[in-house]
């Protein structure tokens, strides 16, 4: 999936715009992994067990193999914490 270079920069900027707060796009691998953790289905799960058991090496040589994977559960967990911060508000 190809994301347009400035994309993420417009997305920000109209979130700053609408909302008066800077929340990141995409959450931490850490945050991604718990994602993965709770979120993700068998294979998901095996996948963040086994990062959580390797060093930083290989945690980072196994991320760029499924990089499509880790920035999906980034997402999605960047996506939890806006969530939880509209909650907040309320």
């Amino acid at each position: 999936m190809q994301i347009h270079p400035t994309a993420p920069v417009v997305a920000l900027n109209h979130y700053r715009h609408h909302h008066h707060a800077v929340v990141p796009l995409l959450g931490s691998t850490e945050q991604g992994v718990a994602m993965m953790l709770r979120y993700g289905g068998n294979g998901m799960k095996k996948l963040a067990a086994a990062w959580l058991a390797l060093d930083a090496g290989r945690r980072a040589a196994l991320e760029s193999a499924l990089t499509d994977d880790f920035l999906d559960y980034r997402r999605r967990a960047a996506h939890q914490a806006r969530l939880t911060d509209l909650e907040g508000r309320n």
